[in-house]
Order: C-alpha cells, then structure tokens, then sequence
C-alpha cells in the first residue's frame, strides 16, 4: 500500500500538528520515492485500511475481475479469393504488386510497405499509397471483399448483438455501407452528446452492430450492460495495450456473461505475424511487472487484463 503526499487525514483523527504526522510516518514507512512510502508492518496497513474503510469503497483490479467470467478467445480463419491472394503474396516476396487496372505498386520505405501491407490485408489500398488524406471516397480502392463477406457470415451466426474492432476509416466506412441500418459506428470524430446516445443505445440492445475504432474506445466506454457477448477484431491493432483497453468495454466489472473475442485471419497477409507480436508484447508485460515486484519486494499490479 503507497502513501501518497496527498493523503487527506480525517480532521477526527489527532495527527493535525505537522511534526507528529511526520514522525509517525517514519516510524511505520518506508521511503520508495519523494512521494512514495510503504508501510514497513502489514499491522499498520490493515489499522490504515480498518480507518479509512469507514469513509471510501475501494476496488482493485484482481479483486474487481473475481467475478467475470474468463473470455473465450477465437479464430475466424478465411481464404482471399486467388487475385488478391496474389497481390499479397507479390508484396510481401517482391516487395511490389499490381492493381487490377494494371498500375504496378512500389512501396519506397518499409513504412509504407508496412501500411499497404495492412491495407491490404483488410482488402482495399489508398489511391495515395499509404495513407488516407482526402474525403473522397474514390481514393480508396476495395480490390477484395472476402474478409467482409467473412465477418457478415459469423455476424449472421453468433446471438445477439456485435462489437466490430476496426481500425481504417475505410473499412469503417465499408462495414457501415455493408450492413446498412443495423449498423452504427464509434470513432474519434464521433462527438461527445452522439458518443453518449450510442453508448445508451448499445446498452439496451437498440444497435445491432457497432463498429469501434480501438483508439477511440478507452476509458469510461461501458458497453456490459446489455445482451453482446461478441466481439470481433475485423483488423489488429499493434498496441497491446490499445488491444487490451478495446477488450475491456466488454469484460469488466458488470459483465455477467462469457465473452468471446474472435480474431479475423487470412490465409496470407499480416494477420498471423501482428497476433504472434501482441502475444509477445503481452507476455513481456507480465514480465516486466514480475521484475518490478522482485525488485521493490512488494506486490505488483494485477495484469489480468482487467482495464478501467
């Protein structure tokens, strides 16, 4: 348990004269950093807890996700048809493509061999090469709609509603035309009061698939409440913890039900490769997490996966 410098003492409490506050603390901590101290007897920390469980409710992370049931992780494997599997396996051996009207594509840096890569892997690419700067819808070209037809299917196949994780403006786009009404979309430029609406919407059952964008759906999104128990990542993102915030608008405190997260896979492109660095990312984490308890010879935070 750290005490912080701006603990706030119950004025009933006689600890008001500065100096006799400080010796105390010396007397029963230990100094981690200028605004950190541990208590050096696990008696004083249970006193501390016993006082100021008369005035705050607190709940840890372990402790909050005892009761959630342990999600169920998937894999929807899927086959591009055999042009676009080609482009994709051009890029990746040749480091170049073709387009269907015959323009041939050469990424100059491995960033943006990276980024089209990505594109596609979700099955489109931007007129520009890498990435999307114009609001016209012509800019981007579908060259594959396998991966969609792929998510409509299992969309069609699991029970009640879905949550979609993807993460170009262009498959946004692409899924809202797909699935028409039913459909709604969360992302950054989503404004705050809709941001709301849809929230509420969602959480009694009103949307019937909601497309976020991951980097958009961070602290303080609830979408528990209501009958979903699905979510699909239509692409991945490279951040673990990106990967790990989206996961939790679904699995936290609240949810009730088994939730299945299911990965989209093709049998080529980036997939395969992104799944295997979050896995390693994620498993580094708990890594670094366990050196930091060895080194301070306190407990750690949890890293159930269990995120505000």
């Amino acid at each position: 348990m750290a005490l912080s410098a701006a603990l706030h003492v119950d004025p009933a409490v006689d600890l008001s004269p500065t100096s006799a506050f400080y010796r105390w603390r010396q007397r029963h901590f230990r100094q981690a950093h200028e605004h950190a101290w541990f208590v050096k007897d696990a008696r004083t920390e249970a006193l501390i807890r016993s006082e100021l469980a008369r005035y705050a409710y607190a709940i840890e992370l372990h402790e909050s996700g005892a009761l959630i049931p342990e999600p169920l992780y998937q894999r929807l494997h899927f086959r591009w048809d055999k042009a676009h599997r080609e482009r994709l396996e051009a890029l990746l051996a040749e480091q170049a493509f073709t387009l269907p009207c015959g323009k041939r594509i050469e990424p100059t840096t491995d960033g943006v061999r990276l980024s089209m890569l990505r594109q596609l892997t979700s099955g489109f690419i931007y007129a520009n090469g890498c990435e999307d700067r114009s609001d016209d819808a012509s800019a981007c070209h579908w060259l594959s709609n396998a991966r969609i037809r792929a998510l409509s299917d299992c969309v069609d196949g699991v029970q009640g509603p879905v949550l979609v994780a993807a993460f170009f403006r262009a498959e946004v786009d692409a899924l809202l035309s797909h699935f028409g009404g039913k459909a709604k979309a969360l992302n950054g430029q989503t404004p705050a009061a809709e941001r709301s609406k849809l929230i509420e919407a969602w959480n009694r059952d009103a949307i019937e698939v909601l497309i976020g964008v991951p980097a958009a759906m961070g602290h303080g999104i609830n979408l528990q409440h209501g009958s979903c128990r699905t979510l699909i990542w239509y692409t991945h993102s490279f951040d673990w913890a990106q990967r790990a915030q989206m996961n939790a608008r679904l699995i936290r405190a609240g949810q009730t039900k088994t939730v299945s997260i299911i990965d989209m896979v093709a049998d080529e492109g980036i997939d395969v490769p992104v799944l295997h660095a979050l896995e390693k990312k994620k498993a580094g984490e708990a890594a670094m997490f366990e050196a930091i308890k060895a080194a301070q010879g306190v407990a750690a935070p949890s890293t159930s996966g269990v995120v505000r």
